[in-house]
């Protein structure tokens, strides 16, 4: 057996004792050297797994900076440079030199797969989680692929609750943020409850509502049903009308 096949089978063992997790969401923010994805690469990368309910699996997540040269910080932009060097960022990734993106990359799949073994499966969460997911496409591949296609973002649904009731949304207390990645990712799930709580109605609210539309969908079924089998049945006399009269002519005709 291969080493990559034991690491497989070892992965696969430590997955099967974990429970299933109802609709899981893997929350990722990245922290990169600017907004050019040609051009710029990550540096920081953390990840939090909830469950549909947005609860929180794992309080701890994946966390890691990852090496850069202090060429390549020279080249960030204004906002960029203060922001990383203030929070020490900078600092960290040209003294982590042991931190490749590679291995941070197998490091933050094989968390993921810790809870969720499964492809395809979770979504990918975050705010303005887009850009974040153009730079995993370059820099971690393999996330990607072990995601669901589809996002969950909080932004999108921020600019959602804007325009359908501003008086409400200006009620909410934007969580405060250091800008390292997983204070942010702390933001976006606490942003995504109280748009949850607050925009959103549970399934109690919207029991009557939910039970008068699946009666009334019963019942065109069945309507829809009922006039296809009666377009039948006059399909079915109108062949047996035509066939009695081409019997009728044969008979006069001989």
């Amino acid at each position: 057996m291969s080493t990559e096949e034991k690491d497989t089978k070892s992965t696969a063992e430590q997955t099967s004792t974990q429970p299933k997790i109802f609709m899981p969401l893997v929350w990722i923010d990245c922290e990169m050297t600017g907004l050019d994805h040609k051009n710029d690469v990550i540096i920081e990368v953390c990840a939090i797994i909830t469950d549909g309910h947005l609860n929180i699996i794992d309080e701890v997540g994946y966390e890691s900076v990852i090496h850069c040269t202090k060429e390549k910080f020279d080249q960030m932009g204004e906002w960029c440079t203060n922001q990383h060097t203030q929070s020490g960022l900078v600092d960290k990734c040209i003294n982590a030199t042991d931190r490749t993106m590679s291995l941070v990359e197998d490091e933050l799949l094989a968390y993921i797969q810790k809870y969720i073994p499964n492809p395809n499966r979770a979504l990918l969460a975050g705010s303005s989680v887009h850009m974040d997911k153009i730079f995993l496409m370059k820099d971690m591949p393999k996330i990607i692929e072990h995601l669901h296609y589809r996002l969950l973002d909080v932004s999108a649904f921020m600019e959602i609750c804007r325009r359908v009731n501003y008086p409400l949304f200006k009620c909410m207390e934007s969580p405060v943020s250091d800008h390292t990645a997983k204070s942010d990712i702390l933001k976006s799930i606490n942003l995504m409850k109280w748009y949850r709580d607050h925009f959103l109605k549970l399934p109690a609210e919207t029991k009557d509502f939910v039970d008068a539309y699946n009666i009334e969908k019963k019942e065109r079924e069945e309507k829809e049903k009922a006039e296809e089998k009666q377009e039948v049945e006059v399909e079915k006399r109108k062949l047996e009308d035509d066939d009695d009269e081409s019997i009728a002519k044969k008979q006069k005709t001989e």
